[in-house]
C-alpha cells in the first residue's frame, strides 16, 4: 500500500503538534497577541517643560528599560508618547491591549532645590491595582536606579518556568 507524501507531512505535522502539546501541558504559556505578564509597557515620565528636567525624565527612562531588560523573562516595551488621560482607566485598559502588557511602569520627575526626585507607580493591567510604589525620592539615573529595578522585578508576578 502506497502513502502519497501529502499523507506523510500531515502525519508527521500532527505528531509533532501532539508532541508539543504535551510538552507544554499544564505550563504558563501566552499564545500569540495575549497579554503577558512578563511584558511591561514604560509610560515617559510625567516632568515640568523645562530642557533640563525633560532629558533628565527621558534619560530615566532609557536607563530603566535597559536594566528591565536585563532581568530574565522580562520583555519591556518603550511608549514613544505619554498618552493624554493617563488617570482614566479606560486609557489605561487600552494601553493593556495595545502593549499586550500584564504591568506598567509610570510616573513622575519632580525638580526640588536639591536636584531631581523620582516618583513610579507599577500597574498591575488586568486588576489596575498598584503592585508597587515610590514615593518621590532622590534618584541618581546612573547608580540609584539598580535597587529601584530589583524592587520592581520582585513585583511583577512572572510565570514560573519550572512548572
Amino acid at each position: 500500500m502506497a502513502v502519497n507524501a501529502r499523507t506523510m507531512v500531515v502525519a508527521i505535522g500532527l505528531m509533532v503538534a501532539a508532541l508539543l502539546a504535551v510538552k507544554f501541558a499544564g505550563k504558563n504559556v501566552s499564545p500569540p497577541g495575549a497579554i503577558s505578564p512578563a511584558r511591561i509597557v514604560i509610560v515617559p515620565l510625567l516632568a515640568d517643560t523645562t530642557v533640563e528636567t525633560r532629558r533628565f525624565a527621558d534619560s530615566t527612562v532609557a536607563r530603566l528599560a535597559e536594566l528591565l531588560a536585563a532581568a530574565p523573562g522580562l520583555t519591556p516595551v518603550l511608549m514613544t508618547n505619554r498618552p493624554p488621560g493617563l488617570e482614566n482607566i479606560a486609557v489605561r485598559r487600552q494601553i493593556r491591549l495595545n502593549y499586550r502588557a500584564g504591568t506598567m511602569l509610570s510616573g513622575q520627575v519632580l525638580r526640588t532645590e536639591q536636584g531631581y526626585e523620582l516618583a513610579l507607580r507599577l500597574t498591575d493591567t488586568a486588576t489596575d491595582s498598584a503592585l508597587w510604589t515610590l514615593p518621590p525620592t532622590r534618584v541618581e539615573p546612573d547608580s540609584g536606579l539598580k535597587p529601584v529595578v530589583a524592587a520592581i522585578v520582585a513585583k511583577i508576578p512572572l510565570p514560573n518556568p519550572g512548572n
